[in-house]
């Protein structure tokens, strides 16, 4: 019994690899074509490492390319990532912790909504946006796809976030208010601080969603001077066609930071994911 329990542990442990070099191998052939040369590249026999590193790509995106440098389009990106990861995680919070306190008519609709809205794709939403945003006069603006990027977003950050609410028991608010704490500041002196790890994994998640966002760009921003990142890598692939080790390091550069982000806070993002699906 225990060494079938092992070869079975055994045969789980290869499969799991195995999915993982498949996911990871994309991205492992983007980075390395990113510093092969030209030549190496269109040669008959692939290489799966380098001949000769060369930083020719790299050095390609530092330069001016129609009147707006890369620097621009990384702070474009940073803008409208950041401000709709404040909007959707802000918004989020509250409405999740109504949905968990509150009693409420046609709660339970209400949660089956937001999940269809998850399974809708993004470019149903486009088109009624855009009149929306044109009838406000905020097309070609920030904002236009901040909010785009914040609402799409706000329904999965409720799907987490209700859970950790509806786990933390009403007692804490109950003693807190009877120590003359009222509604607002214990919302965020006791309730947020045990549902943190909830909401790094909603924060994380609309950064991501807002970072690598491209038809919200190419929709709603005219100005070139306002486009994000991945506009740019889109763009670099009529710019440089056959190209490949330019648009791979462009591809690279924009990956970076989700990446950085990954790495840094992967444990309190895992946590906050598996332990919002287990609560409540």
């Amino acid at each position: 019994m225990g060494k079938g329990k092992t070869v079975k542990k055994y045969m789980c442990t290869v499969i799991a690899v195995l999915f993982t070099l498949v996911y990871l191998f994309p991205l492992y052939w983007m980075v390395i074509t990113s510093f092969k040369t030209k030549e190496e590249i269109f040669s008959a026999k692939p290489t799966f490492w380098p001949k000769s590193f060369s930083l020719d790509a790299y050095i390609t995106q530092f330069t001016v390319h129609d009147g707006i440098s890369m620097f621009s389009y990384l702070k474009n990106s940073v803008i409208i990532a950041v401000g709709a990861t404040i909007i959707s995680t802000t918004l989020a919070m509250f409405a999740a912790y109504g949905l968990a306190r509150y009693r409420m008519k046609h709660k339970r609709i209400m949660i089956l909504i937001l999940t269809v809205t998850q399974m809708l794709p993004m470019v149903m939403f486009l088109a009624p946006m855009l009149q929306t945003f044109n009838k406000l006069g905020i097309t070609g603006s920030y904002a236009s796809v901040i909010l785009f990027d914040a609402l799409f977003s706000i329904p999965m950050s409720i799907i987490i976030l209700r859970p950790y609410f509806t786990a933390i028991p009403k007692a804490l608010e109950e003693a807190a208010i009877v120590d003359g704490c009222n509604r607002f500041n214990c919302f965020f002196k006791v309730i947020l601080p045990n549902a943190y790890p909830g909401i790094f994994a909603c924060a994380s998640f609309a950064f991501m969603s807002a970072w690598g966002d491209l038809m919200a760009s190419m929709t709603f921003l005219t100005d070139g001077d306002k486009l994000p990142m991945t506009v740019m890598m889109y763009k670099s692939m009529g710019r440089y066609g056959v190209n490949w080790n330019s648009l791979m390091a462009t591809a690279t550069m924009v990956i970076i930071p989700i990446i950085i982000l990954f790495l840094l806070m992967r444990k309190s993002l895992v946590s906050g994911l598996t332990s919002g699906s287990v609560k409540g």
